[in-house]
């Protein structure tokens, strides 16, 4: 009987086998859903334009300079130190015997409209010299102002002159010590590094030109800036101290609304327009 027992249990074990084999194979397995990959976009930031540094000009003067002619500007312009009216007086030259040097002032020094101030000093622009110039007016306060040699011009006119004149005080003599042109341009720094510091004179450029289409292209460059200008200088004498003379203003006014330019630091210049400054020609000395 156990042998029959024993029998019976193990082919019931071997059909429950069977069975759970079967059903496996029939089972499906849920297997958990994978998300798709998302793809995120890195936020995409416009490239920033790293700026190009300005180009930073060249300053005219050395920082040494810049602070030297600022200091002479400030006791020039109240009348201090090296520049008190006593001075002043006695570094000036007359180009007549109309007054006496003792009591001048830097304004006109003949009454053909000659005119003197004190030389500071001069910087290169656009082939351009600019001299600053320091001057009394007729108000009796003082001013810096920029005055200009047209470089370009003495440059590319084989026939153009610009003369720096010794003049001899007691005996009303003129002697040219130096004539730039084209061929020796470089003589003129030379010239302005000697008379820097000192008082200089020039003609006045108060009369225009005709200007001929036939001229030389940097004749009439020349030119048509100079006719431009002539009306600014006519503004420039009539503002300065006449020195007790009774000037010639005869001349034909040419009207102009700009200012004089006024220079209190040299900071001043940077930004200086020249189609606003002055032409000079020739430069009288002592």
């Amino acid at each position: 009987m156990k042998l029959i027992k024993r029998v019976i249990v193990l082919l019931f074990s071997m059909i429950l086998a069977v069975t759970s084999f079967s059903c496996a194979q029939n089972k499906t397995v849920a297997l958990a859903a994978t998300p798709e990959p998302t793809f995120t976009t890195a936020p995409t930031t416009a490239p920033t334009a790293t700026p190009s540094p300005s180009p930073t000009a060249t300053p005219f003067f050395s920082v040494e300079r810049t602070d030297e002619l600022n200091q002479q500007f400030q006791d020039f312009l109240n009348k201090e130190g090296e520049f008190t009216a006593k001075k002043i007086s006695s570094m000036m030259f007359r180009i007549a015997n109309e007054k006496d040097k003792k009591t001048m002032t830097l304004g006109l020094i003949s009454n053909a409209l000659k005119f003197e101030g004190y030389f500071f000093d001069y910087f290169e622009k656009d082939d351009n010299l600019i001299l600053l110039i320091g001057f009394d007016g007729k108000d009796g306060s003082r001013f810096v102002t920029p005055l200009q040699i047209p470089l370009y011009f003495y440059e590319g006119e084989p026939k153009a002159r610009f003369a720096f004149i010794k003049h001899y005080v007691e005996t009303a003599y003129d002697e040219g010590v130096a004539t730039i042109t084209s061929e020796n341009i470089r003589d003129v720094y030379t010239q302005l590094n000697n008379l820097k510091g000192k008082c200089i004179a020039f003609d006045p450029t108060i009369k225009t030109f005709p200007v001929s289409d036939e001229y030389p292209d940097v004749d009439k460059t020349y030119l048509k800036e100079y006719n431009s200008k002539v009306g600014l200088q006519q503004k420039l004498i009539l503002s300065l101290n006449i020195n007790g003379l009774n000037p010639n203003y005869d001349f034909e006014s040419v009207p102009d609304n700009r200012d004089i330019l006024a220079v209190e630091n040299i900071n001043d210049i940077n930004n200086i327009d020249i189609s606003n400054v002055p032409l000079i020609k020739n430069i009288y000395f002592e």
